[in-house]
C-alpha cells in the first residue's frame, strides 16, 4: 500500500473489491465465502464509524483489504474450477468466519464509545487496536497459506501443470501482498495479552496499582538484578490485571518479547503444549537479531522430518534455546509476560516449562526477563524460588483501598452515562470499598451486576443490606438469586421450579466439566437448543461470559465462583449449592448416554479399511464433521464423571450397554483422538467403580433405565459381573494392543481383535471382525497373559528399572546407552536420553521424583526428565572399569543419592545431586555392597555386603549406629513404612530386624534355590524374586506363601525366550515391572493368580522349527518343533489340526511335500528319511542312513550314508537328502518307490537346498505383514505375543507367524 492513502479509501477500496464479486454472481464456489464477505463488509463499517486512532485503523484498513483480496481470489478459483474445492478449504474459510465475527464485535464496542469514555481508555484502546491489526494480519497470513497448500494439492490429483500452480500461486501472492512465513505454520495460541480472546481482562486503572507497577518499572528497566518477576496472590487480587498492564506498557515501549495468559479450561488458552511454540512465534516477529534467529530456527524445524513429533523440550531447544544462544546482549531487557500458570492444563509440564524458562532462557546473553503470575503453589514456588517476589497480600491495606476506590468511582461514572437515574453519594464508594475485602474480584464482579440491573441504586443499596465476613460469597448468592428469580425456594418465587433444576444444572456443567463448553456443545450434551443454554445464562453476566458465537467456549470470570458455588459452607442457600456427587452423576450419565446413541463403527468414514490414522490428512477435518462436539466430551470425559459418581441402577445399565455394543467404537473415537492413553486410564477408572460399587444399594429406577430396559432386555443378576469383566477385558485388550490401536482406529478389527484370547470381549465383539481382516488361526489362549504391557523401545538387554516414589512413573537403564521415563499407568514414553556413550547399570529416581540417576561406565548421569536436561559427573576411577555389581539408591526427601559397584571396592560413595559434588566414602567391610536402603525420614542407611554384614548408619554422616549379627548374604534390604523395622532376604529366608536392639525379631523360609534380583515392595509385605532368569515369583513376607507365579516361555524352551535382568515394584505393590534380555519391559498383574487358571490352558506344540507348504495350493502345512519328534499337518484356510506324524526318534530336522502334494518326506537326527501319506498320515517308506548304501546306476558301488539335514522332492518325484558324507557335502536321490538310490553327488559347501518354488505376495515391513505389490497397504500388524519374530513363512494368500512359543496361522485369500 502506498504511505499516502487514508483509512476511507483503503476501506472503500476494499469494499468495492467484495461488492464487485458479488455483483457478478461469484457466490456458489466454497461454503461460507459469501459470509465472510457479508462479515467483511460489517468490519469495515465499523472501522469507518470509530473515531481517533487514525494511525492504527489505517494499518488495521490495509491487512482488511489484503484479506479482500484472499477471500475474492479464492472465490474466483474456485468458481472457474470446481474440481479445486476441497473440504479444508471450507473449513478454513469457515474458522475465518468466527474470526471476523470477533473482529467485527470488537470494532463495533470500539466505534459506540463516547467522547470522554475514550479519552479515558485511550491507553486500552490502543491496545485492543493493536491485537486487531495482529490478529487480522495473522487471519490473512493463515487463509491465504492454508487456502493455497489445498488449491495446489487438489489441483496436483486433478493432474494440473505444476508451473500453472507456482505461477497461480505467484500471483496470488503478489496481489495480496502477503509474505508466507514458516513461523505461521507453529501452533499458536491466540493467548497474547491484547487477544480478543481476552478482552473481558482490562488494564489498571490510571492511579491506582503505583507502587506495584513502580517496582515492575525498576526491575523491568534494571540492565543487571534478577531475571524473573513473580507477582503471587490469592484469587481475586488483581494479578492478571496487572499483567496486562505491564505487557501493554512494554508493547508500547517496542520491549515486549511475548506474552501468554493462561484461562483455565479454554481451548488453545489453556493448552500447555502451545506455551513455547506461542512464545517463539511472538518472539519472531520482532525486528533484529531475534526475530531472524528464531525465524531461521522454525524453518530449520519444518524440515525435520516429523517436528508435530516433538516435544515440549526439544520445541524449547530448537526454536528458543539454541537459535539465541550466541546472540549478543541487548542494551535494554527483552520482556516476557506469562499470566496465571497455576490455570495451565498440565500441571506439570507447565513446571517444568517454567523450569526451562527460569534455568535456561533467561540466563543467555541476549537479556531476556520473564514476568510471572500465578496463585500461591508450592511446585511453581520450587521452580521460582530464586525471582523477584512480589505478593499482592502484603501491599498495604490503605494503597489496595485507594486504588480499589478509584476503579469505583470511574466505573459509576460509566454506570451513570448509560443510566442517567443512577445515583450515588462518596459513602455508597467507600461502604463498597469496606465491602471488598481488598479483593478487586469483588468489585469487578459487583459493578457487573449493577451494569446489569434495571434499577442498579436499588442493587448497590442490596449489596449493603447482608453482612458477612466472606462479602464475595454474599455477592455472588446475590448474583444467584438475581438470576433465578428470587430465593424463597418455598414460595417458588420463580414460578417453575423444574425451569430452576435445569438453569442450576446447566451452571454446574459449566462449573464441573473438565472443558470449557460453547453454547451448541452445551446443548447437545444437555438435549437442549441453544436459544434454551442463552435464556438459562441471560441473567449471570457478572459471573460468566457468554459470547455472541455459539461456537466459542462459554467461561466462568472468575475461578473463585466455582470454589463458592460447590462448597455448601460458603453457598449458604442450599437450592444453589451444587451437590457434586449428584451432578457428576448427571454428567456420567449423560455422557454414557450419548455415546450409546451416536457412536458407531468407522466414525469418520475413512474409506480405505487398511488406513493407519497417519495417512488420513484431512483426519481432524473429519473428527469435526462427523464426531458432534459433545460426542467428543463424552468419550473424553465420562469415565471422570463416573469416578465421582454415586452407584445407581440407571447408570450400571447405560454402562452395560455402552460396554455389550459401543466400546470398541469408542476406543476408534479414541485412537483418532490421539489419546489411547486416555483410554487405558477410563477402563481402569470404570473396572474399579463397578467393582468398589458391587454391593452398594441401588437407587430408585429412573427413566432412563426403563428405555434401556425394553431396548436391550432386563439386567440379569450377574450384569455387574458382566459389566466389569467386559471392562477388564477392555482395559487389557487396549493395553496389549496400545501400538496398534494407537496407529490406527480400522485395525481394532484388522489387527487388534482377530488375535485376542477366547475373552468375553472376544465373544461379544467377534461377529464384528471385517469382512476384509485376516483369517487367523493359532492356539488361542483363554486367559490375558500374566503380564499387563510389554513396553519396547531399548534395543539392548534392560539391565534395571526403577519406579518414582510417588508410583506416577519407571525408568529403565539399557545396554543400547539410552536412559528412558515412562508413564508407568499407560506406558507412554515421556523421555529418552543418551547416556553418553556408556551403558546404564543402575538407576534411580530421586525423592521428588524430577531426576533420574544412572550409574555408568564412565561415571554418574542425571537427567532432569520434566525439563529435559541433563548433565554427567566423571568418577574418581580408571576409565574402562566396567560397573556391572552396581547399586545405587537415592534418599526419599532429600538430593542425596548413594552408589557402590566394582570400582568403589566396597565403599559407599555419598553425593549430592544438586551440586554434582562428592560428599564422602563410608569405609569398606567387604570388596562388594550387596543391598541399600534408606529409612523413611532419610535418617538411617541399611548396608548389607558380600561378607554376610549389615551395618546401620545415620545419614547423612555415615556415623555407626549398629551392626547385625547376620549369619547369611542379605541380598536385598528394605526398611518399614514406619522406620521401626528391616526387612532383609538372603537365599532361602526374609528376616525382620529391630531397628533400635538389632534384634532378629522373626525370620521366614521362602525363597527357592537358584533366586536372584530380589527386591521388597515399599511397604515390605511382598518380595519379587526372579528364578532361573526366566520366572518371576512373589512372596508374602508375613507367611511365606508364594502369591504370584509368572513366566515367559516354558522351561523346555529357555534358550529361545528372553531372560529377566531386573525387577522393581509399583508404589501400592500391585504390580511388579521387569526388564529383559530383548530389550523390553513386562508389567506384571500381582492381583490375578496364573498359576491356576480357570479353564485348561491350550495345548503346547513346542517351539516351531520350521514350515513347509504343500505346492498345489498351499492350503495345507507341515510345522515341527524342535523339542518334539513328531510332524503335525494344518488345514491353513481352518487352522484346524488334520494329522500327526510320529515315527522319528530325535529331533526332525527338515519337512518337504511332494510336487503333487500326496507325500511327506521328513528327515530327522535319527538318520533316518520317512516318506509318508499326506492324506491319511500313513508311514509309506522309511530309508535308513545308518547303514551304507549301494548305488546301481555306479556299477553296484557302495557309498557311506549321508547325515541327513535338509530333504527335498525333485521335480520327478525322487527324495533328495542332503547331507554329509566324509566331511563332504552330498545330494543323495532315492526312489520313493523302491526305495533304491538313483544317484549320489558332491555339492559346493556354499551351495543351499532347493526351496518350493516361489512367487511371494506377502512381506514384512517393521511389525506390518503388507503385500509385496504394495508395501504401503497395512494388511496386519504382528501381535506383540510373537514379538521378537522368529520367523514368518509364506506361501502365496498365506503366511505362518513364527514367536518365542506360538505360531499362528494367516489366510489373506480373499483380500490378495
Amino acid at each position: 500500500m502506498s504511505g499516502g492513502k487514508t483509512v476511507d479509501v483503503v476501506l472503500v477500496a476494499s469494499a468495492a473489491i467484495l461488492k464487485a464479486w458479488s455483483a457478478a454472481g461469484v457466490i456458489a464456489g466454497v461454503p461460507g465465502v459469501k459470509q465472510a464477505s457479508e462479515l467483511l463488509l460489517a468490519f469495515i463499517h465499523a472501522i469507518q464509524n470509530m473515531a481517533g486512532n487514525d494511525a492504527k485503523r489505517l494499518e488495521i484498513s490495509n491487512h482488511i483489504e489484503v484479506l479482500a483480496r484472499i477471500v475474492a481470489d479464492i472465490q474466483e478459483r474456485v468458481s472457474r474450477d470446481r474440481s479445486v474445492y476441497s473440504r479444508a478449504l471450507e473449513d478454513r474459510v469457515m474458522h475465518l468466519n468466527s474470526e471476523l465475527v470477533q473482529y467485527e464485535q470488537t470494532a463495533s464496542r470500539l466505534a459506540a464509545m463516547g467522547g470522554p469514555e475514550r479519552l479515558f481508555k485511550s491507553q486500552e484502546i490502543a491496545g485492543i487496536l493493536t491485537g486487531l491489526s495482529e490478529g487480522v494480519k495473522m487471519s490473512c497470513e493463515r487463509t491465504n497459506t492454508r487456502a493455497l497448500f489445498n488449491i495446489e494439492v487438489n489441483q496436483a490429483h486433478q493432474g494440473q501443470a505444476i508451473n500453472q500452480i507456482q505461477e497461480n500461486v505467484a500471483r496470488i501472492l503478489k496481489s495480496s501482498e502477503a509474505v508466507v512465513d514458516p513461523v505461521t505454520k507453529l501452533p499458536c495460541a491466540n493467548a497474547a495479552f491484547d487477544s480478543i480472546n481476552l478482552d473481558n481482562k482490562n488494564e489498571v486503572l490510571a492511579g491506582t496499582r503505583v507502587a506495584v507497577m513502580e517496582e515492575v518499572e525498576r526491575w523491568g528497566t534494571t540492565a543487571r538484578g534478577e531475571r524473573v518477576f513473580w507477582l503471587r496472590g490469592a484469587a481475586g487480587t488483581g494479578k492478571s490485571t496487572i499483567a496486562k498492564s505491564v505487557a501493554a506498557k512494554y508493547k508500547r515501549a517496542n520491549r515486549l518479547g511475548a506474552s501468554f495468559f493462561f484461562v483455565q479450561g479454554v481451548q488453545d488458552l489453556g493448552d500447555t503444549r502451545l506455551l513455547i511454540t506461542t512464545l517463539a512465534c511472538h518472539l519472531a516477529r520482532a525486528d533484529g537479531p531475534v526475530g531472524a534467529a528464531i525465524r531461521n530456527a522454525a524453518r530449520r524445524y519444518f524440515a525435520a522430518q516429523t517436528p508435530g513429533e516433538k516435544n515440549s523440550a526439544s520445541q524449547f531447544d530448537d526454536l528458543l534455546l539454541k537459535p539465541l544462544r550466541n546472540l549478543d546482549r541487548q542494551a535494554e531487557p527483552i520482556i516476557v509476560v506469562i499470566d496465571a500458570v497455576d490455570e495451565a492444563s498440565d500441571r506439570i509440564a507447565v513446571v517444568a516449562n517454567l523450569g526451562r524458562l527460569t534455568r535456561q532462557l533467561v540466563t543467555l546473553p541476549i537479556n531476556i526477563k520473564l514476568f510471572v503470575t500465578s496463585r500461591p503453589d508450592p511446585e511453581i514456588e520450587a521452580v521460582l524460588s530464586g525471582a523477584s517476589l512480589l505478593v499482592l497480600h502484603d501491599i498495604e491495606k490503605t494503597i489496595l483501598d485507594h486504588d480499589i476506590k478509584l476503579y469505583i468511582e470511574y466505573a459509576f461514572r460509566e454506570i451513570q452515562d448509560s443510566k442517567k437515574a443512577f445515583q450515588y453519594t462518596p459513602e455508597d464508594v467507600q461502604s463498597l470499598v469496606d465491602h471488598s475485602g481488598g479483593l478487586f474480584i469483588y468489585v469487578s464482579t459487583a459493578i457487573k451486576l449493577l451494569k446489569d440491573s434495571i434499577d442498579p441504586s436499588k442493587a448497590l443499596q442490596g449489596l449493603f443490606t447482608r453482612q458477612s465476613d466472606h462479602m464475595l460469597d454474599e455477592l455472588y448468592l446475590q448474583v444467584l438469586e438475581r438470576a433465578f428469580g428470587g430465593h424463597d425456594w418455598d414460595s417458588d418465587v420463580s414460578g417453575n421450579k423444574a425451569a430452576w433444576n435445569e438453569r442450576l444444572r446447566i451452571v454446574g456443567t459449566i462449573v464441573l466439566s473438565q472443558d470449557r463448553h460453547s453454547c451448541s456443545t452445551l446443548a447437545g450434551l444437555l438435549d437442549k437448543s441453544t436459544a434454551a443454554i442463552r435464556d438459562a445464562l441471560s441473567h449471570l453476566d457478572a459471573v460468566i461470559l457468554v459470547p455472541q458465537d455459539d461456537d466459542l467456549p462459554v467461561r466462568i470470570l472468575h475461578a473463585s465462583f466455582t470454589d463458592f458455588i460447590v462448597d455448601g459452607t460458603r453457598c449458604t442457600n442450599p437450592h444453589f449449592a451444587l451437590n457434586i456427587t449428584e451432578h457428576h452423576s448427571f454428567l456420567a450419565e449423560e455422557c454414557i448416554h450419548h455415546m450409546n446413541r451416536l457412536l458407531e463403527e468407522n466414525p469418520c468414514r475413512i474409506s480405505d479399511p487398511y488406513a493407519l490414522n497417519s495417512e488420513v490428512l484431512d483426519l481432524d477435518e473429519r473428527i469435526d464433521q462427523f464426531v458432534p462436539s459433545h460426542l467428543q466430551y463424552a468419550s473424553r470425559s465420562w469415565a471422570y464423571h463416573l469416578s465421582l459418581s454415586r452407584y445407581s441402577t440407571s447408570l450400571k445399565e447405560q454402562l452395560r450397554v455402552f460396554c455389550k455394543i459401543h466400546i470398541l467404537e469408542w476406543l476408534e473415537v479414541m485412537s483418532l483422538f490421539g489419546r489411547v492413553d486416555l483410554a487405558i486410564t477410563h477402563l481402569d477408572t470404570a473396572f474399579n467403580w463397578i467393582k468398589a460399587n458391587d454391593a452398594s444399594p441401588s437407587t430408585p429406577i429412573t427413566s432412563s433405565f426403563l428405555r434401556m430396559k425394553s431396548l436391550f432386555g432386563p439386567a440379569t443378576e450377574d450384569t455387574s459381573d458382566e459389566v466389569s469383566m467386559l471392562l477388564y477385558d477392555a482395559y487389557r485388550f487396549t493395553l496389549h494392543f496400545a501400538d496398534t490401536i494407537t496407529a490406527s482406529a480400522r485395525h481394532i478389527y484388522l489387527s487388534a481383535l482377530p488375535p485376542s484370547p477366547s475373552c468375553l470381549l472376544y465373544e461379544t465383539y467377534q461377529a464384528r471382525l471385517s469382512s476384509v481382516a485376516v483369517n487367523v488361526h493359532h492356539s488361542r489362549d483363554h486367559t490375558w497373559p500374566p503380564y499387563l504391557r510389554t513396553l519396547d523401545g531399548h534395543s539392548g538387554p534392560v539391565r534395571d528399572v526403577a519406579m518414582s516414589k510417588d508410583g506416577a512413573h519407571v525408568a529403565s537403564g539399557s545396554n543400547d546407552m539410552t536412559l528412558r521415563v515412562w508413564d508407568s499407568s499407560t506406558g507412554t514414553l515421556l523421555a529418552r536420553y543418551k547416556t553418553g556413550g556408556s551403558s546404564c547399570y543402575a538407576i534411580s529416581f530421586s525423592g521428588d521424583g524430577s531426576h533420574v540417576i544412572a550409574f555408568t561406565n564412565n561415571g554418574v548421569f542425571v537427567c532432569n526428565w520434566p525439563t529435559g536436561t541433563s548433565s554427567q559427573w566423571l568418577l574418581p576411577a580408571p576409565q574402562y572399569q566396567v560397573y556391572s555389581n552396581s547399586l545405587l539408591v537415592a534418599s526419599n526427601t532429600g538430593t542425596c543419592f548413594v552408589l557402590s559397584g566394582n570400582a568403589t571396592y566396597g565403599q559407599l560413595q555419598w553425593w549430592d545431586l544438586k551440586t554434582g559434588l562428592r560428599l564422602k566414602s563410608t569405609g569398606a567391610h567387604s570388596p562388594f555392597v550387596t543391598s541399600v536402603a534408606f529409612s523413611p525420614d532419610d535418617s538411617k542407611i541399611v548396608i548389607a555386603y558380600m561378607d554376610k554384614s549389615m551395618y546401620l548408619r545415620e545419614a547423612p554422616r555415615g556415623k555407626l549406629l549398629r551392626v547385625f549379627s547376620s549369619t547369611m548374604v542379605q541380598d536385598s534390604v528394605s526398611f518399614s513404612p514406619n522406620g521401626h523395622q528391616i526387612f532383609s532376604a538372603s537365599k532361602d529366608r526374609v528376616c525382620v530386624w529391630d531397628v533400635q536392639t538389632g534384634a532378629k525379631l522373626r525370620q521366614r523360609k521362602c525363597i527357592p534355590a537358584r533366586v536372584g534380583n530380589l527386591k521388597f515392595s515399599p511397604d515390605g509385605t511382598r518380595l519379587v524374586t526372579v528364578v532361573d532368569t526366566g520366572r518371576i515369583l512373589v512372596f508374602d513376607t508375613s507367611s511365606g506363601a508364594c502369591t504370584f507365579e509368572g513366566s515367559f516361555g516354558r522351561q523346555q524352551d529357555r534358550e529361545w525366550s528372553a531372560t529377566i535382568q531386573s525387577t522393581a515394584f509399583s508404589a501400592d505393590g500391585t504390580r511388579v515391572f521387569s526388564g529383559l534380555s530383548d530389550g523390553t519391559i513386562r508389567i506384571w498383574d500381582l492381583s490375578v493368580d496364573y498359576s491356576k487358571p480357570d479353564t485348561p490352558e491350550p495345548e503346547y506344540y513346542g517351539t516351531i522349527e520350521g514350515v513347509a507348504f504343500s505346492p498345489a495350493d498351499g492350503t495345507r502345512i507341515c510345522t515341527w518343533a524342535w523339542s518334539k519328534h513328531h510332524i503335525r499337518v494344518w488345514d491353513l484356510s481352518t487352522g484346524r489340526l488334520l494329522l500327526e506324524l510320529k515315527g522319528h526318534t530325535l529331533r526332525v530336522t527338515s519337512v518337504a511335500f511332494s510336487p503333487d502334494g500326496t507325500q511327506i518326506a521328513s528327515a530327522s537326527n535319527d538318520k533316518t528319511i520317512r516318506i509318508w501319506d499326506s492324506v491319511n498320515g500313513h508311514q509309506v517308506k522309511k530309508l535308513d542312513m545308518n547303514r551304507p548304501i549301494a548305488v546301481p546306476a555306479l556299477q553296484g558301488q557302495t557309498l557311506l550314508s549321508p547325515d541327513p539335514t535338509v530333504v527335498t522332492f525333485s521335480e520327478d518325484g525322487h527324495v533328495c537328502v542332503y547331507g554329509a558324507v566324509n566331511f563332504q557335502k552330498t545330494v543323495t536321490q532315492w526312489d520313493t518307490t523302491s526305495g533304491k538310490v538313483v544317484s549320489q553327488s558332491r555339492v559346493p559347501y556354499n551351495q543351499t537346498a532347493p526351496g518350493q518354488p516361489e512367487d511371494p505376495l506377502l512381506e514384512v515391513e517393521d511389525t506390518w505383514i503388507v503385500p509385496v505389490s504394495d508395501p504401503s497397504r497395512k494388511l496386519f500388524r504382528i501381535p506383540v505375543t510373537y514379538l521378537p519374530l522368529r520367523d514368518l513363512y509364506t506361501h502365496g494368500p498365506f503366511a505362518v507367524l513364527v514367536g518365542q512359543e506360538k505360531f499362528a496361522m494367516l489366510d489373506f485369500s480373499h483380500i490378495i
